[in-house]
């Protein structure tokens, strides 16, 4: 579950699709916390994401909408999934694979918990892969970003092990991460240079 307010004050909220317990929806709300029903189909819009137990939405700089988390499909490992829509609530097919984009590891355990946009459009992603901070970064277009970490995403081994929760840009390019590590949930603050390496 998810929400995020847009620049013209209306907020997103996700969840569950109404008519079933396994799909993902967004839908809008307007500044009385009223349905917008000029979103979508009549103020949801179902997304084709599974089993999940994160999905946020926020608005980006061009009007449109991500949503992104994880998702839990039948035998396989946990995923994490990106997927862009219209303002008016229609998947944007421009975007990944038919508006969606999926990226898993075997053997790893991802979530996601915090993105943002940089400068440029791309979207920098933060989350765990196994008790490893992770993260990972998309063109504007939707697809992996491969000068950024290995072959478009990191997995940092923090000391003991961590996750990443907030993510910052700072203005000279860099990347500000927040979590914490383990044990006993220590907090962490770990920054990286733009090419996701971490500055030492």
């Amino acid at each position: 579950m998810g929400v995020s307010a847009q620049l013209d004050g209306k907020l997103l909220v996700t969840g569950y699709e109404p008519s079933s317990p396994f799909l993902g929806s967004v839908s809008r709300l307007n500044t009385d916390g009223s349905i917008d029903k000029t979103f979508a189909n009549d103020g949801s819009a179902s997304l084709l994401v599974e089993n999940f137990d994160n999905i946020i939405p926020m608005e980006i700089s061009t009007g449109k909408i991500v949503v992104y988390g994880d998702e839990n499909l039948p035998n396989q490992d946990i995923s994490v999934f990106t997927t862009r829509l219209h303002s008016s609530g229609t998947i944007d097919t421009t975007f990944g694979e038919n508006g969606y984009f999926r990226f898993g590891l075997p053997n790893y355990y991802l979530l996601v918990s915090d993105a943002l946009e940089q400068p440029d459009g791309k979207l920098l992603i933060a989350g765990m892969a196994h008790w490893n901070l992770f993260m990972f970064r998309l063109h504007p277009d939707g697809t992996l970003d491969f000068s950024f970490g290995t072959d478009g995403y990191l997995i940092d081994p923090m000391p003991n092990g961590g996750e990443a929760y907030s993510l910052a840009f700072q203005s000279d390019g860099k990347i500000v991460v927040c979590g914490y590590g383990t044990p006993s949930y220590k907090p962490i603050v770990a920054r990286y240079h733009p090419n996701g390496s971490r500055d030492s």
